[in-house]
């Protein structure tokens, strides 16, 4: 019911689930090295997770709006005053949502369309961000940044479609 109106409506609501676990593994890499005027520096991460609903009646459900597989990587190559990065983001597929995103008698009025979105394009995302920066001295540098360089469309929960392809320019300073 809707708690101002009383009225029956559709929709859920956030609940914790008691008896949950998330297991899994992380490892990070991370590479450094220095020539002359260039430095370079790679910077890798990967996570497993296996998010379960510890509950007899769920026969370990994965817990909703989750991903198994996850990897971020950022290169990073300075030479004198100039550096250019790259970083890679990746998410596999979520695995589990609330049931009334999917139920044939509810998922049109939730979301209109968001069902065959769904079906059709949850299946992990790569994304690729990158950066240009001249360090003008010690204390003070400008960066042109593209982030989404490839422009892909991609969801972080039902109804959350990310941004698209952008662009900045930052000024730093260190006082």
């Amino acid at each position: 019911p809707d708690p101002v109106t009383g009225q029956m409506d559709f929709g859920f609501r956030a609940s914790n689930i008691e008896n949950s676990s998330v297991y899994g593994t992380e490892s990070q890499i991370t590479v450094y090295k220095k020539l002359h005027n260039s430095k370079i520096i790679i910077n890798i991460g990967y996570t497993y997770m296996y998010p379960v609903e510890l509950n007899t009646l769920s026969n370990n459900q994965y817990l909703k709006y989750r991903s198994k597989h996850s990897l971020k990587a950022t290169t990073s190559f300075t030479h004198n005053k100039l550096r250019i990065g790259i970083n890679t983001f990746y998410k596999s597929k979520i695995l589990n949502i609330d049931n009334v995103f999917l139920n044939p008698g509810t998922r049109e009025q939730i979301l209109p369309g968001f069902y065959d979105y769904w079906q059709k394009n949850n299946t992990g995302y790569l994304i690729f961000d990158g950066n240009l920066a001249y360090l003008i001295n010690k204390k003070f540098e400008l960066t042109f940044s593209i982030k989404n360089l490839t422009n892909t469309e991609y969801m972080g929960r039902p109804g959350d479609i990310r941004p698209q392809r952008s662009f900045s320019i930052q000024f730093n300073g260190k006082f």
